[in-house]
């Protein structure tokens, strides 16, 4: 019986003891899973921002360098998480969604800037064609008017030769 009793306060104590550690690993566990699904959101959407930025016709090489650090980061991260090391996954994951926010940050002021320089560029070359439709006009009316004075000038100088009649 003494036996019996000492493994029930054993198994007592187990599961005691692993229900306080359990909890815990697993808050972190799945604080760990949220910071990576964050992360992994993060990269994706400083992705699409860069890639509408370089669509736009921005230089986008730098974007490039620091979202592949952040991809390293959450590989880091996801490595880190299938080991248990949960603390040090959430940790990348924060870092990489951090990087992440800047990357989609500086992209789409990227984007927002070639666009704007594209709609200036569209305005100089629309009021430059104007323009010069204007001074193309402009010769033209002054052209045709001074060949007008000078075939008529040119048309009241002669003079007329009269023929005779050859009957």
């Amino acid at each position: 019986m003494h036996c019996r009793h000492s493994r029930l306060v054993f198994a007592f104590v187990l599961i005691l003891s692993l229900r306080c550690v359990g909890i815990p690993v697993f808050a972190e566990a799945a604080d760990s899973a949220s910071a990576l699904s964050d992360a992994e959101k993060g990269v994706v959407s400083a992705y699409l921002e860069t890639a509408e930025a370089e669509n736009t016709g921005g230089n986008v090489s730098v974007l490039l360098v620091r979202l592949n650090e952040a991809e390293d980061l959450l590989t880091q991260a996801r490595a880190a998480h299938r080991l248990g090391d949960f603390e040090e996954s959430a940790r990348l994951s924060i870092l990489c969604s951090a990087l992440s926010a800047e990357v989609a940050q500086e992209a789409t002021h990227l984007r927002l800037e070639m666009i704007r320089v594209r709609t200036l560029n569209l305005w100089l070359a629309l009021t430059f064609s104007l323009i010069s439709m204007a001074l193309v006009g402009l010769g033209c009316f002054l052209g045709w008017g001074a060949f007008k004075r000078r075939f008529y000038k040119r048309t009241l100088e002669m003079k007329p030769e009269a023929a005779m009649d050859e009957s």
